[in-house]
């Protein structure tokens, strides 16, 4: 047998540590009873702290966040500092691919296209959610884009982006995550 030596010279792990899950949690903001935000940059704590949601957002009896299903792997989010010198801020994007065209898809794009909401989206990787919105800047969808392939083969979904802005980017939400009740 035959005795290799592994030599540690740095760099990434190769197990998976990117890409986002399939589902995100999202509430219209008129939902909430409280929406709690990022600490104040002179607020007591580590740096970690400046970029956490460590208490949960409150909801009415009856309220909560509803789940979009997303396709497998089309996830991603992007930040990027906007502003003026001295005056910067992080655009936050989320991009996920819906399937399908059904009826009730077409009406839930109707229904969503002028909300304002709070998103979390889970990272594969680490676990992480991040969070899209915030109380003073709820997250929009900027982007809906429906399509069906001339292919029989092709894509039939429906590409949605969500922008916020924030004083970080999109921050990590570690508070318990209320699911609205589902009606049968």
């Amino acid at each position: 047998m035959c005795n290799i030596t592994l030599e540690d010279i740095g760099g990434e792990s190769c197990e998976p540590i990117a890409g986002l899950v399939s589902t995100i949690d999202i509430a219209p903001i008129a939902d909430f009873t409280l929406v709690n935000d990022v600490p104040d940059l002179d607020a007591v704590g580590a740096l970690a702290t400046k970029a956490t949601i460590a208490v949960a957002h409150t909801f009415p009896l009856g309220k909560g966040f509803s789940q979009i299903e997303g396709v497998e792997e089309t996830g991603s989010i992007k930040s990027t500092m906007i502003g003026e010198t001295g005056r910067h801020l992080f655009q936050n994007e989320l991009m996920i691919e819906v399937a399908g065209s059904e009826a009730k898809i077409l009406g839930w794009l109707r229904v969503v296209k002028n909300l304002k909401f709070i998103a979390l989206v889970t990272e594969f990787g680490n676990g992480n959610v991040r969070q899209l919105g915030s109380s003073r800047f709820p997250a929009r969808f900027t982007g809906i884009e429906a399509a069906i392939e001339a292919l029989a083969e092709g894509k039939n979904s429906v590409m949605l982006t969500i922008t916020d802005k924030q004083v970080c980017p999109a921050p990590i939400y570690s508070g318990l995550i209320t699911k609205k009740p589902v009606t049968p």
